[in-house]
């Protein structure tokens, strides 16, 4: 089997050298398309190195993946940073608390 095509809910599509049989194979296990996708995934690894879209775009691209669309880039990039922010905020409130208990 070798992978045709992948489409952008992380469905790749194989094909049998053989026999020529097509085969849909989902990339996310469970197939629901309220999760994140593999292809989401690569959001916050290109924010965390300070990239956006058009570099995500440049990676996807060099490696024949589809890319994310901007505003789906854009729905991961709220989802996530909104995360982390409050992961920060959290964190920096511990760190508050205990200097404060250490005084």
């Amino acid at each position: 089997m070798v992978p045709v095509r992948e489409t952008r809910r992380g469905l790749i599509l194989f094909k049998c050298k053989t026999c020529n049989i097509e085969s849909f194979v989902w990339l996310n296990p469970r197939g629901k398309h309220d999760s994140i996708i593999v292809s989401g995934t690569a959001v916050p690894g290109t924010l965390s190195s300070g990239g956006g879209h058009a570099q995500l775009e440049e990676i996807t691209s060099t490696l024949n993946i589809p890319a994310l669309s901007c505003t789906t880039f854009q729905k991961y990039y709220k989802k996530f940073s909104d995360d982390w922010e409050q992961t920060a905020f959290s964190e920096m409130e511990k760190l508050y608390n205990l200097k404060l208990r250490e005084q």
